[in-house]
């Protein structure tokens, strides 16, 4: 029996037992429910979210493919005979511009000498003092053989430059762009 006096509860010795016994059954039960769960090991639902927690490092620890297909699509789709793709591709994000853009280059020559002739581009927003193109050039052997060069001063930004590197060797079977610089 209960009796409240003054703010405080009284409990009649008979209560106090039970309650003691209450929690005297509730600790017991509470045991044998930790034996049993270390008898069985972790049970189901322990493997799982331990096997989840796994998958979950797994996958943040796990390098990332950056890379394109050798196309430079990343889409997908099946062949069609031609090895072409033949559902759309993606297109993938323009690559920025270099700062001096090669646009063009052909091989010339006027009976006296070999050229290759082109076009560069500026594309800054401020002049370039002096820019200068160069193209290695090779015999039928591929030996290379020489190089071929041409340079202007004041390239304008946003400028176009009509170049006529000079090629400097005889014989000349094919050319490849080598570098365009700027200051």
């Amino acid at each position: 029996m209960l009796l409240f006096t003054g703010g405080i509860i009284v409990l009649s010795d008979e209560d106090k037992t039970r309650i003691q016994a209450e929690e005297a059954f509730r600790a017991q039960a509470a045991k044998e429910a930790q034996k049993k769960a270390s008898k069985k090991g972790m049970g189901c639902g322990g493997w799982f979210f331990t096997l989840l927690a796994v998958f979950v490092v797994v996958g943040m620890l796990a390098p990332k493919d950056t890379s394109t297909s050798s196309s430079g699509s990343s889409g997908s789709g099946t062949l069609n005979s031609a090895g072409q793709t033949a559902s759309e591709p993606s297109t993938p994000p323009a690559a920025p511009k270099d700062d001096l853009e090669l646009l063009s280059a052909k091989w010339s020559s006027d009976g006296f000498a070999g050229y290759v002739i082109g076009k560069v581009k500026n594309n800054t927003n401020h002049d370039y003092g002096y820019a200068q193109i160069t193209f290695n050039l090779y015999d039928k052997e591929g030996n290379q053989i020489g190089t071929a060069v041409d340079n202007i001063n004041n390239l304008k930004a946003g400028g176009v430059w009509a170049y006529k590197a000079l090629a400097l060797a005889e014989d000349v079977a094919t050319y490849e762009f080598s570098e365009v610089t700027g200051f």
